[in-house]
Protein backbone atom coordinates (compact mmCIF):
# COMPACT_ATOMS: atom_id res chain seq x y z
CA UNK A 1 0.00 0.00 0.00
CA UNK A 2 0.95 3.27 -0.78
CA UNK A 3 2.07 5.77 1.77
CA UNK A 4 0.36 9.34 2.39
CA UNK A 5 3.26 10.73 2.45
CA UNK A 6 5.90 12.06 -0.27
CA UNK A 7 9.72 11.05 1.88
CA UNK A 8 11.90 14.39 0.88
CA UNK A 9 15.63 14.01 1.62
CA UNK A 10 18.00 16.30 1.08
CA UNK A 11 21.92 17.10 1.44
CA UNK A 12 21.92 20.64 3.21
CA UNK A 13 25.91 20.43 2.96
CA UNK A 14 27.13 18.58 -0.10
CA UNK A 15 30.78 17.62 0.23
CA UNK A 16 33.19 15.60 -2.21
CA UNK A 17 33.88 11.95 -0.73
CA UNK A 18 37.03 11.90 -0.49
CA UNK A 19 36.50 8.67 2.34
CA UNK A 20 34.65 6.92 -0.52
CA UNK A 21 36.07 3.41 -0.42
CA UNK A 22 37.85 3.56 2.90
CA UNK A 23 36.05 0.53 5.31
CA UNK A 24 33.52 2.93 7.54
CA UNK A 25 33.11 3.16 11.00
CA UNK A 26 29.38 4.79 11.54
CA UNK A 27 29.22 5.11 15.31
CA UNK A 28 25.53 6.94 15.63
CA UNK A 29 23.39 9.78 14.75
CA UNK A 30 22.32 13.11 16.33
CA UNK A 31 19.42 15.39 15.24
CA UNK A 32 20.41 18.69 15.16
CA UNK A 33 16.54 20.54 14.60
CA UNK A 34 13.35 19.10 14.45
CA UNK A 35 9.52 20.65 13.99
CA UNK A 36 7.40 21.62 11.32
CA UNK A 37 9.08 23.04 8.16
CA UNK A 38 8.77 25.47 4.98
CA UNK A 39 10.18 23.39 2.17
CA UNK A 40 11.07 24.32 -1.57
CA UNK A 41 11.07 21.76 -3.97
CA UNK A 42 13.31 21.82 -7.19
CA UNK A 43 10.64 20.01 -8.79
CA UNK A 44 13.10 16.73 -9.35
CA UNK A 45 11.75 12.78 -8.76
CA UNK A 46 15.00 11.65 -7.01
CA UNK A 47 12.98 8.09 -7.08
CA UNK A 48 9.83 6.81 -7.91
CA UNK A 49 7.83 5.25 -5.59
CA UNK A 50 5.94 1.86 -5.70
CA UNK A 51 3.60 -0.40 -3.74
CA UNK A 52 6.08 -0.41 -0.63
CA UNK A 53 7.83 2.62 -1.50
CA UNK A 54 7.35 6.50 -1.23
CA UNK A 55 8.13 8.61 -3.90
CA UNK A 56 11.44 10.82 -3.02
CA UNK A 57 11.63 14.70 -4.26
CA UNK A 58 15.00 16.51 -3.88
CA UNK A 59 14.77 19.81 -1.87
CA UNK A 60 16.07 22.89 -2.72
CA UNK A 61 15.49 24.64 0.18
CA UNK A 62 14.00 24.46 4.35
CA UNK A 63 13.51 26.45 6.57
CA UNK A 64 12.71 25.23 10.56
CA UNK A 65 8.83 27.42 11.29
CA UNK A 66 8.20 26.01 14.46
CA UNK A 67 10.15 23.40 16.64
CA UNK A 68 7.34 20.84 17.80
CA UNK A 69 6.42 17.90 18.39
CA UNK A 70 2.60 18.42 17.34
CA UNK A 71 1.80 18.58 13.84
CA UNK A 72 -1.90 19.22 12.31
CA UNK A 73 -2.90 16.70 9.85
CA UNK A 74 -3.10 19.82 6.87
CA UNK A 75 -2.46 18.98 3.08
CA UNK A 76 1.20 19.97 2.31
CA UNK A 77 2.08 20.97 6.45
CA UNK A 78 6.12 19.68 6.56
CA UNK A 79 7.67 17.83 9.33
CA UNK A 80 11.00 15.98 9.81
CA UNK A 81 14.46 17.18 11.76
CA UNK A 82 17.97 17.72 10.36
CA UNK A 83 20.42 15.22 11.75
CA UNK A 84 24.37 14.12 11.55
CA UNK A 85 25.77 11.01 11.17
CA UNK A 86 28.97 10.28 13.24
CA UNK A 87 31.96 8.01 12.67
CA UNK A 88 34.99 7.90 10.14
CA UNK A 89 36.24 8.58 7.85
CA UNK A 90 34.95 11.95 7.60
CA UNK A 91 32.93 12.82 4.31
CA UNK A 92 32.33 8.96 3.51
CA UNK A 93 29.47 8.19 1.64
CA UNK A 94 26.91 5.34 3.80
CA UNK A 95 23.95 3.58 2.81
CA UNK A 96 20.71 5.00 4.78
CA UNK A 97 16.96 3.79 5.07
CA UNK A 98 13.81 6.20 6.19
CA UNK A 99 11.67 4.47 8.10
CA UNK A 100 8.28 5.75 8.78
CA UNK A 101 6.11 3.93 11.86
CA UNK A 102 2.46 4.64 11.77
CA UNK A 103 0.15 4.60 15.56
CA UNK A 104 -0.93 0.97 14.71
CA UNK A 105 2.95 -0.44 14.27
CA UNK A 106 3.14 -0.35 10.34
CA UNK A 107 6.13 0.77 8.93
CA UNK A 108 6.43 2.08 5.56
CA UNK A 109 10.09 1.68 4.09
CA UNK A 110 10.91 5.29 2.06
CA UNK A 111 14.30 5.42 0.46
CA UNK A 112 18.05 3.94 0.33
CA UNK A 113 19.94 6.91 0.01
CA UNK A 114 23.49 8.15 0.42
CA UNK A 115 24.59 10.51 3.45
CA UNK A 116 27.77 12.34 3.42
CA UNK A 117 28.49 12.49 7.40
CA UNK A 118 27.43 15.80 7.18
CA UNK A 119 24.14 17.60 8.43
CA UNK A 120 20.81 16.12 6.27
CA UNK A 121 17.32 16.70 6.54
CA UNK A 122 14.87 14.13 6.31
CA UNK A 123 11.03 15.15 6.10
CA UNK A 124 7.82 14.00 5.64
CA UNK A 125 4.70 15.94 4.01
CA UNK A 126 0.99 15.30 4.59
CA UNK A 127 -1.13 14.74 2.01
CA UNK A 128 -3.72 12.45 3.30
CA UNK A 129 -6.10 14.35 5.47
CA UNK A 130 -7.79 11.06 6.60
CA UNK A 131 -5.02 9.83 8.29
CA UNK A 132 -5.29 8.66 12.08
CA UNK A 133 -3.86 10.71 14.49
CA UNK A 134 -1.41 9.30 17.02
CA UNK A 135 2.91 9.19 17.17
CA UNK A 136 4.46 8.45 13.75
CA UNK A 137 8.20 7.90 14.26
CA UNK A 138 10.57 8.79 11.81
CA UNK A 139 13.72 6.84 11.70
CA UNK A 140 16.99 6.46 9.84
CA UNK A 141 18.69 3.22 10.05
CA UNK A 142 22.66 2.25 8.92
CA UNK A 143 23.09 -1.43 8.39
CA UNK A 144 19.54 -2.21 9.80
CA UNK A 145 20.67 -0.09 13.24
CA UNK A 146 19.19 3.36 14.23
CA UNK A 147 21.00 6.23 13.84
CA UNK A 148 18.45 8.94 14.47
CA UNK A 149 14.69 8.97 15.03
CA UNK A 150 12.09 11.07 16.33
CA UNK A 151 8.36 10.68 17.44
CA UNK A 152 5.71 13.14 16.16
CA UNK A 153 2.12 13.28 17.65
CA UNK A 154 -0.17 14.31 14.46
CA UNK A 155 -3.59 15.49 15.65
CA UNK A 156 -6.95 17.25 14.07
CA UNK A 157 -6.97 20.47 14.42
Amino acid sequence: MRSPFIIMLAWALLLCTAGQGLAQEVTGGSILEYGRYEITLSGDLVSQGGQDTNDVHRLTGHQLAETTDRIPIRDNVTFGYDWMAQGQPEDAEIPITLLLIYPDGRMDRGFDATAIGSAHHTSLTIHDLDMPEGRYVLAVHYQGKRLVSRDFNLYKP
